[in-house]
């Protein structure tokens, strides 16, 4: 589950994504040559903004990290929180993922329902009441996780750059030059910063109440030396999903920026 000081970023960022969704009724099909495709090296399927459903229903737990792109891992169960908010029946909803070997749905002794990944690949997850109306569907991506040799060959071979989301003036971009070394350029909330370079090392921060380390979902890596002259960022590390989805910079007390990769 993502950290809890990058939670305020990604609700900020869950609000324009679900302000962008449609809400047509068309079906899903995961068939080869149809409306769900494949782009981009990690064989990515996506869906169209009018396939997208997110309406009359409110969601937690890993649906709401699910809406910002997060990506599931292979052999992790996350739990899906989620209520009708349009009144519809409540009793006996309806979860179903359109490929159960890649991600399945489960249910506790409590009723709670769980994803589990399973092995690599996509898969269209959609919620629908006991009268068979859609309340959400969206993508799951599943990957196996990344040993931490894997992660740096991936920082420095597999991606070309990592572009932030584009809100509040920034518009940033990440390079990996080597296993030490990363440079960040761009703007930050509107103002240049010009090239930033900057170590990077894996290891714990940990400095007046605050502490960043390894997840079980994600890496964490200390910045040592980053100085912004242009503004007051004040970057201490940055952590990166096991799966290679996504980097969150961090300062001192939450995250600054969200970061996805270009290939």
């Amino acid at each position: 589950m993502i950290n809890l000081k990058k939670l305020l970023i990604l609700t900020s960022a869950t609000l324009m994504l679900v302000g962008c969704n449609k809400t047509s009724d068309s079906s899903i099909s995961s068939e080869p040559g149809s409306s769900v495709s494949e782009a981009s090296s990690m064989f990515t399927t996506s869906l169209p903004d009018s396939k997208i459903i997110s309406r009359g229903i409110s969601v937690s737990d890993f649906l709401i990290d699910i809406n910002v792109g997060v990506y599931a891992l292979k052999g992790h169960d996350y739990r899906i929180g989620f209520s009708f908010t349009n009144g519809s029946p409540t009793e006996n909803p309806i979860v179903e993922s359109s490929r159960p070997d890649i991600v399945s749905v489960f249910q506790d002794e409590k009723g709670h329902f769980y994803l589990h990944g399973k092995c690599d690949g996509d898969t269209v997850l959609e919620i629908r009441d006991s009268d068979g109306y859609t309340h959400y569907r969206n993508v799951v991506h599943c990957r196996s996780e990344k040993t931490l040799e894997e992660m740096m060959d991936y920082l420095l071979n597999g991606v070309d750059h990592w572009q932030s989301w584009l809100y509040e003036g920034n518009d940033q971009r990440l390079y990996f030059m080597d296993d030490d070394d990363a440079v960040l350029e761009g703007k930050d909330e509107g103002t240049p910063i010009g090239s930033v370079d900057f170590m990077y090392v894996h290891e714990p921060y940990d400095f007046n109440g605050t502490h960043y380390e390894d997840t079980e979902e994600e890496y964490f890596f200390r910045i040592p030396n980053f100085e912004c002259k242009a503004t007051s960022l004040a970057l201490v590390g940055f952590f990166i999903g096991k799966a290679g989805d996504m980097i969150h910079t961090m300062t001192p007390s939450i995250a600054s920026a969200v970061f996805t990769p270009v290939f």
